[in-house]
């Protein structure tokens, strides 16, 4: 799967924003690419986070590092529901088949997960 740049992510949002939330084919399938990537990496960082944690001995130096993991995932997470409303709303209007919710339900789903993991870290150190 290629890698897609996150120019070109904001190219195409910045052209559906300026069409009402309608997307090429091809701009849609560079979009879910990277949703799906996104998920990917969300669970990647996490499985890094816990391999990086164990191998910290203070507390507090734990908790801080869960804190800042939890922060970073709940900004993600605003990105995905912000997304999703934007698409969903233009959608509903033009009383279209969403186009992206599949992937972006799931995305939302394992920010979510990974929100609350973190969070369970963070106030078991703290």
């Amino acid at each position: 799967m290629p890698i897609v740049e996150q120019e070109q992510i904001e190219s195409i949002i910045a052209q559906a924003a300026a069409t009402g939330g309608q997307l090429q084919p091809e701009k849609a399938e560079i979009l879910l690419q990277f949703l799906i990537q996104i998920n990917d990496r969300a669970r990647v960082i996490y499985h890094s986070a816990v391999t990086l944690s164990v191998q910290m001995y203070d507390r507090e130096e734990i908790a801080r590092f869960w804190k800042s993991q939890r922060e970073f995932l709940e900004a993600q997470l605003v990105l995905a529901n912000r997304l999703k409303r934007r698409f969903g709303s233009n959608r509903a209007q033009r009383n279209e088949e969403p186009l992206l919710d599949i992937t972006l339900d799931s995305l939302i789903a394992t920010l979510e997960d990974l929100v609350s993991a973190t969070s369970e870290h963070y106030e078991f150190h703290a």
